[in-house]
């Protein structure tokens, strides 16, 4: 399957403050489960790593989540099943996940600066962040089955009462 024919409409949000990522963060958590691949871009300071803390502590993840910048990849669990932070900012040219022991069946994979992932994750889930004066933006788009998944969260959200999200075709 291409993953034009695979991907669904996107999903997208702005907000003012890395302070409005954590209640952003409460709503994506439930999309934001166990397993698959997310892939999270953006420039420096945009708040990637804040975004992956707020999901991962919405989630109940207990231990401290910093950012692994020179580890690469942090495991964690949380009440969902296990998470792994990947962060490929450092790598030039990264390496296939399976070099770096990151299996998207067995957990939920965030990957900061992950988008030269694509190729090896079919289905995915990428997140591009955007900064933009004093305004930053999140938008999201599936590709495989994580886009149907996106659009059943974004039905579930669309009912959930007011909702300050745009949605826009892919």
């Amino acid at each position: 399957m291409s993953e034009q024919a695979s991907s669904t409409s996107g999903w997208a949000e702005s907000f003012k403050s890395l302070e409005g990522l954590e209640s952003l963060a409460n709503r994506l958590e439930s999309l934001w489960r166990p397993p698959g691949a997310i892939l999270i871009d953006g420039p420096l300071g945009v708040g990637k790593t804040t975004l992956v803390k707020a999901v991962l502590k919405a989630a109940g993840v207990a231990d401290v989540v910093k950012s692994p910048s020179f580890d690469l990849v942090h495991p964690h669990q949380g009440r969902w099943g296990n998470y792994l932070h990947v962060d490929l900012f450092r790598l030039e040219s990264p390496p296939p996940p399976e070099e770096l022991d990151v299996d998207g069946e067995a957990a939920l994979v965030l990957v900061e600066w992950g988008f030269p992932w694509a190729p090896w994750f079919p289905d995915r889930l990428e997140v591009r962040m955007q900064l933009a004066d004093e305004t930053r933006r999140l938008s999201m788009k599936g590709v495989g089955h994580w886009g149907r998944r996106l659009a059943m969260w974004m039905a579930g959200e669309a009912g959930g009462g007011e909702s300050r999200a745009s949605h826009s075709g892919a």
